[in-house]
């Protein structure tokens, strides 16, 4: 279990040198091109320019797209605002390396004196308009150095009080390493920014961020060395929408490191923005590994140098996390937090102390505690002799745990200040084998069997804003077909397939196969109906046996049910009808009526 000393961590605010650049809007934006050639060339497709910085040099003023061939960039790039960068055949033959190279300098046109940059830096002067697109990007022993606090920060991308967009890109193998300084943020992604009221708020979507490391050398018994965010940071002024990514075999810290403390492997959150807060969706977050705290996700307080404490804020849903490892938190660690925690797959995560699936660590104040709802925990092991498999609880810590499902944690469930009794049969928590499609298949499968025990079996007033899961498909389905859509546990929502044909009914424009688009079917979930049924006709028939007349009529084309109905006509009123209907869904074509007429 960690120290006191360990667990708070304190954070430290960046001190970046901000430039002012004027732009012109009356400039047309530019659309240019690079190569990685060996000249100069002029930005044109048939005579591009042989670096990126050189492209952004040349439209910084006007803005534009810069397309990049493929090619290898052994270069760093800073990134105005109004640039667009965008591989025209993606990251598999495009590679942005910045190893060794030095960071340019605040005009975007000269190279700076500080060697081994990120990669790419996105600083204040970005704005809300810049993005990178479809590049592999790598970079040994990179980021800024800031000797404000003694840190290195953002190896792969570095973002400083603006919101670039940053997708589809392979963020890899970057690695911070300081000669110097012996704290590192940030391996993959750094976010930070100035002032936590007008937090920097970056979308980084649909990228593979693998193999990023944050590792220091030892501290000393006084003065611990520290790693944050292997494979993204978000720092305390800072928020960032992070959705659809691949966060893979992330490292921070070793284990054999004397005096050091490392935490998020994949994700580390410490911010303490209130106005719009960290949005953590639909990721793949797996085999993560941390020396200490968090090898999936860890989220810190911010501590102040006077004043309370900040707890940490996002919201994370439709998540999977598998087969992170910590020595506490294997998939997801939590200090002081409000995090809203809904609808995440939380399998085979391991713990080498406490809380193979979630630690819960104690907060300072006891209001400041997450909200753990709609969650699968599943098959998570604890390995130490702190315990939990699921969950370890602190004393002192209640989390809200609401309609979740733990089960087949080892040694327990549950460990440390609670039990299995304080959620297992309360607040809709159940312990079920959830039925996945296969989870020990290369990668796992965890979307849901039809017999599943935790389909339907969710909280609604939590998922009613998450509109998809995992996959995109739409949340909440109505599995059963009652009328009645109740949320799914986990990441993935149950789709049903009515007609059998292997496509979801969210997606297959032909739910029943009748040859009749669902848009034109006027019963698309009925392979016999597709418009409107014909009239009867002039077949009505009238036998009488007895007191008892019988109706009869012949079939009409696409009616396989009829309703009859009786009633009066005529009197003062011309036209005056009085019908209803005594006889519903019939499917015989017969009704036998035994009432006798009014004169």
């Amino acid at each position: 279990m960690r120290t006191e000393l360990a667990r708070r961590a304190p954070l430290y605010l960046l001190l970046f040198v901000l430039s002012l650049v004027v732009f012109h809007p009356a400039h047309a934006q530019a659309t240019v091109w690079v190569d990685d050639c060996g000249g100069v060339g002029t930005g044109t497709q048939g005579n591009p320019y042989c670096k990126i910085q050189t492209a952004i040099c040349n439209i910084k003023t006007t803005g534009g797209t810069i397309n990049v061939l493929p090619g290898t960039y052994l270069e760093a790039i800073r990134v105005p605002a109004n640039i667009t960068i965008i591989s025209t055949d993606g990251p598999a033959v495009t590679t942005l390396n910045a190893t060794g190279k030095p960071c340019p300098a605040a005009d975007f046109c000269v190279i700076g004196a500080q060697p081994n940059c990120s990669a790419v830096y996105f600083p204040t002067a970005a704005g809300t308009t810049s993005r990178i697109e479809g590049i592999r990007i790598t970079n040994t022993g990179g980021g800024i150095d800031q000797a404000a606090d003694s840190s290195k920060v953002g190896a792969g991308i570095l973002v400083f009080g603006s919101s670039p967009t940053i997708t589809r890109n392979e963020i890899v193998g970057n690695t911070i390493v300081s000669p110097t300084y012996k704290l590192y943020y940030g391996g993959g992604i750094y976010v930070n920014g100035a002032n936590h009221t007008v937090p920097c708020r970056p979308v980084i979507s649909k990228n593979l961020i693998q193999g990023n490391v944050v590792d220091p050398p030892a501290g000393s018994v006084t003065i611990q060395s520290k790693a944050f965010g292997a494979g993204i940071y978000i720092g305390f002024n800072a928020s960032a929408l992070i959705t659809g990514n691949t966060i893979k075999a992330n490292r921070a810290g070793t284990v054999a490191t004397l005096n050091q403390f490392s935490s998020g492997a994949g994700i580390e959150i410490a911010d303490r923005v209130t106005v719009v807060e960290t949005k953590i969706s639909g990721n793949l977050i797996t085999g993560n590994l941390v020396a200490d705290a968090g090898g999936g996700l860890s989220m810190s307080e911010y501590i102040p140098p006077i004043g309370p404490i900040e707890p940490a804020r996002a919201t994370i849903d439709n998540n999977v996390f598998d087969t992170n490892s910590a020595d506490d938190g294997g998939a997801i660690d939590l200090n002081e937090t409000v995090a809203r925690i809904y609808n995440n797959t939380i399998h085979n995560n391991t713990a080498r102390d406490s809380g193979g699936g979630v630690y819960f660590g104690a907060p300072v104040t006891a209001s400041n505690v997450a909200e753990f709802v709609n969650n699968l925990v599943t098959s998570n092991q604890s390995t130490g002799t702190g315990g939990g498999g699921g969950f370890f609880v602190e004393p002192g810590s209640e989390p809200i745990v609401r309609f979740s499902d733990l089960w087949g944690n080892t040694p327990v469930n549950v460990g440390g200040a609670k039990t299995d009794a304080n959620y297992i049969g309360l607040n809709g928590v159940i312990s079920v084998d959830p039925l996945y499609v296969n989870r020990n298949a290369v990668p796992p499968n965890y979307r849901l069997l039809t017999a599943s025990p935790v389909t339907e079996a969710g909280d609604n007033t939590v998922a009613v804003a998450l509109v998809t899961d995992y996959d995109g498909a739409p949340r909440i389905q109505d599995k059963d077909g009652n009328g009645v859509a109740t949320v799914d546990m986990g990441a993935f929502e149950f789709s049903t397939d009515f007609d059998g044909d292997g496509i979801p009914d969210w997606q297959d424009p032909d739910q029943d196969n009748d040859g009749v688009l669902n848009a034109s079917d006027c019963a698309p979930l009925n392979r016999a109906i597709s418009q409107l049924p014909d009239r009867v006709g002039n077949s009505l028939t009238l036998d009488k046996s007895g007191a008892t007349a019988t109706l009869k009529w012949l079939h009409a084309y696409q009616a396989p049910t009829y309703n009859v109905y009786r009633g009066t006509f005529g009197g003062v009123a011309v036209f005056a009808y009085n019908e209803v209907c005594f006889d519903t869904e019939n499917a015989t074509r017969t009704s036998p009526d035994p009432a006798t007429p009014a004169p």
